[in-house]
């Protein structure tokens, strides 16, 4: 006879582990070329657009090797490095993954999902002109063959034996957002003579609104809006004239778009005003899940408010000696934020020493922060730049992107003598202001 009062200890503890297998997600595997010991899944569904809710830190070894579990309580697209993924509670799959998709492999439960996400090219998730990058030929012809492909594509979705009826419909969005995408898009790509001019641009886009009006509608409903191509299909028709006019955009998608036109806005400056008006819009909205991203999303980019402490950040200089930036507190310090990878960097990067010279004598320092992931590249790179001032490295992931909200670079960031920020948006040196605002500040 069993003694009940072990039975029930075991049956409580076999609950709750099937109630978390329920509610999240396992993933361990070997992450390639990622370049840091803590990689982003990062969130892709229709809320990205405004912020990074939903995303998560996977820590690795030094070869890459992890095992997570990951609370998740419905299914969701993700991307890491240059892949796509769909997670569904209750997945359970070995990975391997590099920044090259079509190099994924995924074994266990949600694997067979995951492998047909694999074929979606980036960054257009899954537009056909990638496949017909070397053929050139009237829109009319590319059309044809376009269209073929996504009959090709809706085949290859119906033999997908594990993919359940919600991942089916998305998926079928998707490919009739790629038809609509690979349009837009043959200017880029096909076009027999290339269309250059803003105008040039404007006039094919009119041409083939017929076109667009065959099979914009059918992506243009709010339940898609998780799968990343509709979101760009739809976001180049609410700004299309003769297009935007001819659809009806549920609710839902015209408060999604509005809330990502602001955080772009919060992406790129700073102020009172632009707080105030962000936090009457968003007590407006409708959509909670919209509301609580975007309030999240003022709460972080307020906390650069002028005036502000500064997030500190720990640096690596080219002698392997780690620093802080609150380590220059007493002077004000101009911050260069670049990359050996980012062009417009390097041509900043001049007149970032020009102006590092003109106020050598005053209480300033100049400081140029490389956010390259490989330290070799950076190592390599500041051998052949100019000399003069401090150099360092940061890996620091979560102040860089969390606390000073950087989304893209080059970003100059100005800090005051008692480590309080000036201006986390600063203006690059290239610009005429760059140098009015250091005059003002160093009263000049």
């Amino acid at each position: 006879m069993v003694d009940m009062k072990f039975l029930f200890p075991i049956l409580f503890i076999m609950a709750v582990v099937s109630v978390q297998a329920q509610n999240s997600v396992r993933l361990k595997g070997k992450l390639v070329g990622m370049g840091t010991d803590l990689v982003k899944l990062s969130y892709d569904g229709a809320t990205s657009v405004i912020g990074d809710e939903g995303s998560f830190m996977i820590r690795t070894d030094r070869e890459g090797h992890f095992d997570t579990i990951l609370p998740l309580s419905k299914p969701a697209f993700y991307r890491i490095s240059r892949n796509t993924l769909y997670l569904s509670p209750g997945d359970d799959m070995e990975v391997y993954i590099t920044t090259d998709n079509r190099e994924a492999v995924f074994k266990g439960k949600g694997a067979e999902m995951n492998t047909y996400m694999k074929g979606r090219l980036f960054p257009k998730g899954g537009s056909f002109l990638g496949e017909l990058r070397n053929r050139k030929g009237s829109f009319e012809e590319i059309k044809v063959a376009v269209d073929s492909l996504a009959q090709l594509r809706m085949a290859e979705l119906e033999r997908v034996k594990e993919a359940t009826p919600a991942f089916k419909e998305l998926e079928k969005a998707r490919i009739v957002a790629d038809m609509a995408n690979s349009y837009t898009a043959y200017p880029s790509y096909c076009a027999l003579q290339p269309v250059r001019s803003r105008e040039e641009r404007e006039k094919f886009m009119q041409q083939i609104i017929p076109d667009l009006l065959k099979v914009v509608p059918r992506v243009n409903r709010e339940e898609y809006l998780d799968v990343a191509v509709v979101r760009d299909v739809i976001g180049t028709a609410m700004e299309t004239p003769g297009l935007k006019e001819k659809l009806q955009f549920p609710e839902r998608t015209q408060e999604l778009f509005t809330a990502a036109q602001y955080a772009y806005k919060l992406d790129s400056e700073i102020n009172t005003e632009l707080v105030g008006e962000v936090r009457e819009y968003a007590g407006k909205l409708k959509n909670t899940d919209i509301r609580e991203v975007l309030e999240v999303k003022l709460h972080s980019a307020g906390a650069l408010l002028k005036g502000s402490p500064a997030v500190d950040l720990e640096l690596l200089a080219p002698d392997g000696k780690t620093a802080r930036l609150s380590d220059y507190k007493g002077k004000v310090i101009y911050v260069d934020l670049w990359a050996t990878w980012c062009g417009p960097c390097i041509q900043e990067s001049p007149k970032f020493h020009e102006l590092a010279k003109k106020y050598r004598n005053d209480n300033i320092v100049f400081l140029a922060v490389s956010t390259d992931t490989e330290k070799k590249s950076w190592l390599s790179f500041i051998e052949g730049k100019e000399a003069g001032i401090p150099e360092y490295n940061c890996t620091d992931t979560k102040n860089l992107n969390e606390g000073w909200q950087i989304k893209y670079i080059p970003r100059f960031l100005l800090i005051d003598e008692n480590f309080k920020i000036i201006d986390a948006y600063a203006p690059r040196p290239s610009q005429p202001e760059a140098v009015e605002l250091l005059d003002k500040i160093l009263k000049k």
